[in-house]
């Protein structure tokens, strides 16, 4: 409901009903800008440059009016009987303050953590202060007096050559390699058995003797285990800790020939100026290995792209999967159950399948990634004649004769199969198509928590949406026992001769 002249604004306080804004403003040569504006809030009068109230019975009449002149500071004489509030103005200069940038959070630097520092220091062999802030003082070639020693380690091995074996150990700056070292040059051996007069075993303390050697101008020196451990300045407990973890399969790479541990070598006796001409043809030949497989494994890869009788796969065992899995700090220190995952990739069509089983039921060495390998065999589709498998050159699981068995009777049992070859990637590049699976997996377990291991099928088939991986589900009566059938393939008559 509007008049000509003013404006009303209707409230649903009993007492205000209604506030009548009626502006009186004319013309004014001197101001081209006037202001007017109402709102219906307490102390209205304290906001605007000029305004005046005016009651009228039950309502409030707020009447606006020109500004005064820059001359003069008095009000227009039309409205001088009424009470006018006049507010401060702003500065003619008045500059806003410029909107606050945000950055983006700083980027995390590990290697410059200070634990991260102190235990590149420990294993470099280097002076660093522990976490308690005790000074550990750097540790250095220990005298050891072989003079009585069987071995004369001290005629066979110089000072400066064991500085040398020293300084190549502290520069592998791993855990990983340094056991690898320390598993390529000791070496376990059971002790002789004994009889007593009954014939039974007589009962020992020692029940395995270890090997120390070291390798000096390319051919390995044995020596005494004391001679050894104050080369490396290390304790025993060292050497039986990284001998324990190999014998349980957890580590891998640890022969001689290590690849890693090659061109760590070759790295070291590059830069110090003592490179030999074996061990730079040794480095150039790990290359062209490197390059050969890599190519034919892209050429295997666009024949079975091409050709529906042709399947070139990829497989490789996951890291352990341990139930259960949550981020909850203290379910960390809880006694896990182990699951396993061989993951295999087909290269032509880009399907995976994925074959879960625990410790429970099986192991992860060769008998069982045999069986895996044996049914995703068996499920082909007819048309595949020609099956490529790739995989790395790991003894224990996947180079070994175990698996050759099953490969063999594969061909000889599966109706239309007929070639089954089997590749090895090089060592140290052994980077594969079922890694990505392996990715993917890590990623969708840490968004879910895994209480059981049935949890882990469902967990595994959604890491990829567009395609689901296809689980398949393994129990202890699933596995096949090839190592038996190895056996039985390899064993000798009684006059010496394998039976054709």
């Amino acid at each position: 409901m509007m008049d000509i002249g003013q404006a009303k604004i209707y409230t649903s306080k009993p007492d205000q009903q209604k506030i009548i804004v009626e502006p009186t403003l004319k013309a004014n040569d001197d101001h081209n800008e006037i202001k007017l504006a109402y709102i219906s809030i307490p102390d209205i009068l304290k906001h605007y440059d000029a305004c005046i109230s005016l009651a009228h019975g039950d309502s409030e009449q707020f009447v606006a009016t020109p500004l005064p002149s820059a001359s003069t500071d008095i009000p227009d004489s039309s409205v001088s009987s009424a009470s006018v509030h006049q507010t401060p103005k702003k500065a003619a200069k008045f500059v806003s303050p410029m909107k606050k940038k945000l950055f983006r959070k700083r980027k995390s630097t590990p290697e410059n953590w200070k634990k991260n520092v102190r235990k590149r220091l420990r294993l470099s062999g280097e002076e660093y202060i522990s976490s308690s802030g005790k000074k550990i003082s750097r540790k250095l070639v220990q005298e050891c007096d072989c003079t009585k020693c069987k071995y004369k380690c001290n005629d066979k091995v110089s000072f400066e050559k064991r500085c040398a074996i020293r300084d190549f150990y502290n520069g592998l700056a791993s855990y990983e390699r340094q056991k690898d070292f320390i598993c390529s040059n000791v070496h376990e051996k059971n002790t002789k058995t004994y009889l007593d007069d009954d014939g039974n075993k007589v009962e020992k303390k020692k029940q395995v003797m270890r090997i120390y050697s070291m390798e000096v101008n390319n051919h390995r020196v044995r020596v005494c285990k004391k001679f050894f451990l104050k080369t490396l300045s290390i304790s025993e407990a060292t050497v039986a800790h990284a001998l324990t973890k190999k014998m349980s399969g957890y580590k891998e790479g640890t022969s001689v020939e290590d690849k890693e541990l090659r061109i760590k070598l070759y790295e070291n006796a590059k830069t110090d100026g003592t490179l030999d001409e074996k061990l730079e043809e040794e480095y150039k030949l790990h290359q062209e290995r490197k390059k050969v497989a890599r190519e034919q494994k892209q050429k295997d890869n666009h024949i079975a792209r091409q050709d529906s009788k042709v399947k070139t796969c990829t497989f490789d065992l996951q890291s352990v999967l341990y139930t259960p899995c949550s981020l909850v700090s203290l379910m960390y220190y809880m006694r896990k159950l182990c699951c396993y995952n061989l993951s295999i990739y087909s290269a032509g069509d880009k399907k995976a399948t994925c074959y879960l089983w625990s410790e429970t039921d099986g192991k992860r060495g060769s008998n069982e990634i045999s069986t895996c390998l044996n049914l995703y065999l068996s499920r082909l589709e007819s048309p595949v004649e020609h099956v490529i498998l790739y995989s790395d050159a790991c003894a224990g699981q996947n180079k070994n004769q175990i698996v050759a068995t099953c490969l063999l009777n594969s061909v000889t049992t599966i109706p239309g199969l007929k070639i089954t070859d089997h590749k090895f990637l090089e060592s140290g590049h052994t980077h594969m198509e079922c890694d990505s699976m392996h990715s993917a997996i890590e990623f969708a377990k840490s968004k879910t928590k895994t209480f059981v291991p049935g949890q882990w099928e469902t967990v595994i088939s959604m890491a990829r949406r567009k395609s689901p991986y296809n689980v398949v589900s393994l129990k202890f009566y699933d596995f096949k026992n090839f190592k038996s059938a190895r056996t039985k393939a390899n064993s000798k008559t009684e006059s010496g001769k394998k039976p054709r």
